[in-house]
Order: structure tokens, then C-alpha cells, then sequence
């Protein structure tokens, strides 16, 4: 599932005069973008020996912030194409071919639209299909699915999402804190690496034990930021996996899943690259083992 990201973003008067026809009421795909996104796709789709696309393609929405005032010069034209699996699979006599389209959209997604900075994304899904998003837009039919949120120019995300953003804050208080161990352990470990050629073999394998120490030390702070990580990663899939809603768990805002708070404060870790450090921490540990030079560099490149 494709998940907007633009829920923290400040809101615009209208949608982007770009890409929408807005003398139309309600506004419309202008005709150039979407003979290019459509275009895009078949062309791609006919390259890979795919045809007969109006029996298996059921539809092809575009979601995102690019159907929302809250989107901004760079973000993405998000399009999502619903197939019939065993539609797809009839037709090309193949099992698992919808699972390698899945794969192969990846090749024709990623481009820029015309001269602007919108990426055009394609993301397919299989029929039938919840599409939780806060608008919807039918690319080949010219309408609003579901009309987009009328957001105030005056919202402040930050204002209206305070009680989530201090909760983010204080996991990203916690995870600095892990962030200056071990860099403190990796400092040490340099140092102490450095002593090794002035020790006979005696003393060299007393600092090769302090080193190994310090060693479990970063292990055990990566194993817990992975551990945060797995959490906040299973926290926002349940809310999205949620069939109902109890009005609680909502502000005044009820456009989609999207706006429940484990993704909220998701997406303020998100804003502060605190979701990339995460992923990246996770990543030094190989087969269980810590790769030293590789913490090293990523520290170093933190700090700069």
C-alpha cells in the first residue's frame, strides 16, 4: 500500500496548477499529464509483451499528495494500477506473472513529468482493492473517486498533531542518545585499535577484549534501534489493517487511515530522517555481526 506522506505538509489554495485543469469545476487531470502517464504505461507494458490490457486492467487511480492541497514541488505523481490476477494470469498463460509485472513497473517508475520536479510512480495492486487514501482520482475515467480534503490554508500540522509530535520528539531524544553511545564505543574501539602496535602479544590481547566488549555494547544499542524500528513499522500496518474506527483515535480530520496517529508520528520521524538513521543502523549488522568500518563511516557522516 502506497502511503501519503504529505500529511505534515502546509496546505496550498488550490491543487497544482501543473499538473490540474483548475477552470474546470470539479478540477480534471489536464489532458498533456495524463496522455503521459497513461502513454508511459502501455508504451512500457507493450515493450514487455503484455496485451489486452482493457481485461485485466480494471483501473488506474492516481493517490498521493498530487490529489491533495498538501503536496509540494517535488512530490511524487503516485499511480495506482488495480489488475485482475487471474485475469492477467489467463491471458499470459503464466503463474507468476502479476508478480513480475509488480516488479517490472519498477523499471518505467522514477522519470520526471515534462520539465517539472513530479516523479511519475507506478505501483500496481491486485482486484479487487481497499484503496485507503485521503482523495482518489480515476486517471482513464476523468473523475473524482473521492474528493479531496478541504483542508483550511491556515492548518499547522505541527499545531493540530502536538501531543504525536512530542511523543516523536521523545523517541528521537531516545534514539540520540543510543546514536552518541555508540559513537563514543567507536571512538573508543579507534583508539584503542591504535594502541595495538605499541603492546606485546600479552597486552595486545587485553585491548582486543576491550575492544570485543565495546563491540557488544554497539550490537546490543543497534539490536534495540532495530527493535524500535520493527515497532513503529508493526504499530502504523495494524492501523492500517483496521476495518473500523473508533472515533478516539482520530482528530478532526477523518479523511483516511493515514491521519491515525502511529502513522503521524511516523511521519515525524520521517521528517527528520530519524527513519532513514533506523534503517541504516539496521544494516550494520551482517549475519549477526557488527561491520566496524561501515559504522565508522556512517557516524562520521552523521556528524558532518
Amino acid at each position: 500500500m502506497k502511503i501519503n506522506g504529505a500529511i505534515l505538509d502546509r496546505v496550498h489554495k488550490s491543487l497544482d496548477p501543473e499538473i490540474w485543469d483548475l477552470e474546470q469545476d470539479p478540477p480534471v487531470l489536464k489532458d498533456e499529464v495524463k496522455e503521459e502517464i497513461l502513454g508511459r504505461l502501455f508504451e512500457f507494458l507493450r515493450k514487455r509483451g503484455f496485451y489486452r490490457f482493457d481485461l485485466w486492467i480494471k483501473n488506474i487511480f492516481l493517490i498521493g499528495s498530487m490529489v491533495t492541497l498538501q503536496y509540494k514541488e517535488n512530490s511524487d505523481l503516485d499511480i495506482t494500477v488495480i489488475v485482475s490476477r487471474s485475469e492477467l494470469q489467463k491471458l499470459h498463460k503464466e503463474e507468476n506473472i502479476f508478480d513480475l509485472l509488480k516488479e517490472a513497473l519498477h523499471d518505467v517508475s522514477g522519470e520526471f513529468y515534462n520539465k517539472t520536479l513530479h516523479v511519475i510512480n507506478y505501483f500496481l495492486v491486485e482486484a479487487p482493492a481497499r484503496i485507503d487514501a485521503d482523495a482518489i482520482y480515476d486517471i482513464v475515467a476523468d473523475r473524482w473517486i473521492k474528493f479531496y480534503p478541504q483542508l483550511s490554508e491556515d492548518f499547522n500540522p505541527d499545531e493540530a498533531f502536538r501531543d504525536l509530535k512530542q511523543k516523536a520528539e521523545e523517541i528521537m531524544q531516545w534514539i540520540d542518545v543510543s546514536f552518541m553511545n555508540i559513537r563514543r564505543e567507536l571512538v573508543d574501539i579507534q583508539n584503542l585499535q591504535d594502541l595495538l602496535r605499541e603492546f606485546d602479544r600479552e597486552g595486545q590481547e587485553r585491548i582486543l577484549n576491550e575492544i570485543r566488549k565495546k563491540i557488544i555494547k554497539i550490537e546490543e544499542e543497534i539490536f534495540a534501534l532495530t527493535s524500535l524500528h520493527t515497532e513503529l513499522i508493526e504499530a502504523r500496518d495494524k492501523a492500517f489493517r483496521l476495518d473500523k474506527f473508533d472515533d478516539s483515535g482520530f482528530f478532526a480530520y477523518k479523511f483516511s487511515r493515514n491521519w491515525l496517529p502511529p502513522n503521524i508520528i511516523y511521519k515525524f520521524l520521517e521528517r527528520y530522517n530519524y527513519i532513514d538513521l533506523l534503517r541504516k543502523m539496521q544494516a550494520l549488522i551482517k549475519e549477526g555481526f557488527l561491520d566496524i568500518e561501515k559504522a565508522k563511516d556512517m557516524v562520521k557522516e552523521r556528524i558532518v
